[in-house]
């Protein structure tokens, strides 16, 4: 009997130090609990917005951060800015939404995702809200579906979201309809 239990407690510390590198990798994406972000659609469309025959020109960023709260579930926020001119007059782009996001094919950050924000937006000409045509401040929701390729804690997620917004008077830059996406960042 003496000579059973010893080779099963043997068979037991053998199987648990014999872990594969693929499962290890599992446990350690599933540790991550937090994300930071910068969306490279919005640098490209201040590109293709800019022309300098019309006197438009802009620069866009978009940053963002998630947390994971349950197994496949996040919170988050979202920061664009858009700084530039159109028309021959200064313009500036703001939103700040709230994030929910729900993984459906894992149990981490990483694979099919569906979610939807909620938030505020501005837009203002030559920096005068109340001129005419000079802007607007209203509110902003969406809803998102994309994936996520995490590998050691760096992601790249493209995505598509159809945007409602105050905006759509000034839909040269200020999001509204289908949305592209194409995140890069870091998960920690």
């Amino acid at each position: 009997m003496i000579l059973c239990t010893g080779i099963l407690f043997a068979q037991e510390e053998q199987t648990e130090t014999e872990q594969t590198e693929e499962e290890k990798n599992q446990v350690e994406e599933k540790e991550r609990k937090n994300a930071i972000y910068l969306d490279f659609f919005p640098l490209f469309k201040g590109i293709i917005a800019t022309d300098g025959d019309a006197g438009t020109n802009f620069i866009c960023f978009a940053f963002g951060y998630e947390r994971l709260l349950a197994s496949n579930i996040s919170l988050g926020g979202e920061l664009d800015l858009y700084f530039g001119n159109a028309y021959s007059r200064g313009a500036f782009y703001f939103s700040l939404t709230f994030q929910n996001r729900w993984y459906l094919l894992s149990k981490a950050f990483d694979k099919l995702f569906i979610g939807a924000d909620i938030g505020i937006n501005s837009f203002k000409l030559d920096w005068e809200e109340d001129a005419p045509d000079g802007g607007f401040f209203g509110v902003t929701i969406a809803v998102k579906a994309g994936w996520r390729i995490l590998t050691k804690g760096i992601f790249l997620e493209p995505s598509m979201s159809y945007v409602l917004s105050k905006s759509n008077n000034y839909s040269i830059i200020a999001p509204l309809g289908w949305q592209g996406g194409l995140r890069f960042g870091y998960a920690f």
